[in-house]
């Protein structure tokens, strides 16, 4: 069992972000944006023992918007923006049932519960997957939208995946 820390990305020093490295050079280098970034927050998961970055994952406020003919319902939701983690953790067990990412990704949701019961209330959990993690989440119980949700549109989620989680 790992010994780690759930902090938010702006504690974490630059110089555990500058070794992080999922294998992403793009998702690497928004672990550093974030920490600037007023609009997305940022929680970096710390391996206390070896004293390194686990994974980090960003999400923001956001809504889902369903239409059905002429009606038309925007419901509250939080957007995970961001999840990954550092190729010396991706693919390693947590149990003989459970790898290791789906134990932090588990994590993550707890938190976003957290939120949804203590600070403000949540309908949905929304993201946008590369085609290779669609099976990842939906192993982690997200689905595909359905024909009636209205995806999102700016150049970065280009060729993802639109997925949602019900609260």
């Amino acid at each position: 069992m790992i010994n780690y820390s759930f902090v938010p990305v702006t504690a974490v020093s630059e110089e555990l972000i500058a070794v992080f490295s999922c294998g992403s050079a793009e998702l690497d280098r928004k672990l550093s944006e974030i920490r600037f970034d007023d609009d997305i927050t940022g929680y970096a998961f710390i391996d206390n023992e070896e004293q390194r970055i686990i994974g980090y994952c960003a999400f923001n406020a956001s809504g889902l918007t369903l239409t059905n003919g002429h009606e038309r319902i925007t419901y509250p939701a939080v957007e995970i923006k961001f999840f990954a983690l550092d190729e010396a953790y991706q693919h390693r067990k947590y149990s003989d049932e459970m790898n290791f990412s789906d134990y932090i990704f588990s994590k993550v949701m707890s938190h976003l519960y957290e939120i949804d019961e203590n600070v403000i209330a949540i309908k949905f959990i929304l993201l946008y997957s590369v085609p290779a993690a669609v099976n990842f989440y939906k192993r982690n119980f997200f689905k595909e939208f359905t024909p009636y949700m209205e995806n999102d549109e700016y150049k970065y989620i280009t060729g993802c995946v639109p997925l949602y989680y019900p609260l």
